[in-house]
């Protein structure tokens, strides 16, 4: 079939705009045979902005539609290949991760959002726990600080609740050093 275009299509631009007019929303209704919908509006967009870039390539198409309908197929299956080559990549990623590096990575974050959590403690219990965390019982923290014990647990069960209410969750990763921080709490 030939296309016929709008009386101007001397001037690239009314010619492409004209092409976009008719062919934008049927286009994008034969890109969703490979893509999903929003990536099908943007596939059939870029086909339109290859054409205003290069309008010359036009004059030598003797079936314009054909020729759009092509341009959209092309650019969904580059668009499925890329995807499935991105996914591929990812997924070999992922699997190059043993067991053991996972487990290393969770525990360093875990930690790090640890410490974080107790630099952040107000100042008496932040001293108390990291006294606490030294292996120091709760009579030596009393007399290094100059406090009586009652204190030193008072302040221990503040920031054990302050430290549940901001790990929350987290506990359940914090493995080891949760098990520590309870004992130090106790």
């Amino acid at each position: 079939m030939k296309e016929t275009i709008h009386p101007n299509a001397d001037n690239p631009s009314v010619k492409i705009q004209d092409l976009f007019t008719r062919y934008y929303a049927p286009l994008i209704s034969f890109a969703r045979r490979y893509v999903a919908r929003e990536t099908g509006e943007d596939l059939v967009q870029d086909v339109f902005v290859r054409l205003w870039e290069d309008h010359g390539r036009l004059s030598r198409v003797e079936n314009v539609p054909a020729y759009l309908y092509q341009m959209v197929r092309h650019r969904c299956l580059n668009h499925v290949r890329d995807e499935k080559s991105r996914e591929r990549q990812a997924r070999q990623y992922l699997e190059t991760w043993d067991e053991e590096e996972i487990d290393g990575y969770i525990e360093e974050e875990t930690y790090r959002l640890l410490m974080e959590s107790i630099d952040e403690l107000p100042p008496a219990c932040h001293a108390i726990l990291s006294l606490g965390l030294q292996g120091h019982k709760a009579r030596e923290i009393a007399a290094r600080l100059n406090i009586a014990i009652a204190t030193v647990k008072k302040q221990k069960q503040i920031a054990r609740q302050i430290l549940k209410r901001k790990l929350g969750t987290l506990a359940i990763f914090l493995g080891g050093w949760w098990t520590r921080l309870v004992l130090i709490f106790s």
